[in-house]
């Protein structure tokens, strides 16, 4: 799905799709900048859900296009039209100003880990804490 931005310059949409992202704290950007300069969304709440969003620059302004995927299994077709509709309605509400930015909102990441992989993490820390205290304690019985 593609939308045009009249007299916008793009680092003014790309400034808008971040912030859109801090307010709204359930989406991440990746880091990594993709072949043909695609940027990556992730959702942290939906399981699996990204965006793809690719900069056009106009005679009078910008274009973006918007693609929502899974990142396992497929997306139905109107699963995807509602998500990245959702989004743009987003955007559009952090460009118009009905949306208002605060400070501590100014100063989230971004890039934020995915809520999942932080969980798995902790997972992952605190097995390895009990396989240690069991250890020692097994050393500490002989």
């Amino acid at each position: 799905m593609t939308k045009n931005f009249t007299g916008l310059p793009t680092q003014h949409l790309h400034d808008a799709v971040q912030n859109t992202i801090r307010i709204f704290n359930e989406y991440r950007l990746d880091k990594k900048i993709y072949p043909g300069s695609i940027y990556k969304v992730f959702s942290t709440e939906a399981g699996g859900i990204f965006y793809d969003l690719q900069y056009f620059k106009l005679d009078d302004g910008v274009q973006i296009s918007v693609k929502a995927g899974k990142i396992f299994g497929k997306i139905t077709e109107a699963e995807a039209v509602t998500l990245v509709q959702n989004l743009l309605t987003r955007i559009d509400a952090v460009l118009s100003g009905k949306i208002i930015m605060t400070a501590d909102v100014a100063n989230r990441d971004v890039y934020k880990s995915g809520q999942t992989v932080t969980g798995l993490f902790a997972l992952i820390k605190l097995i390895v804490a009990i396989v240690a205290i069991i250890m020692a304690l097994m050393v500490l019985m002989r």
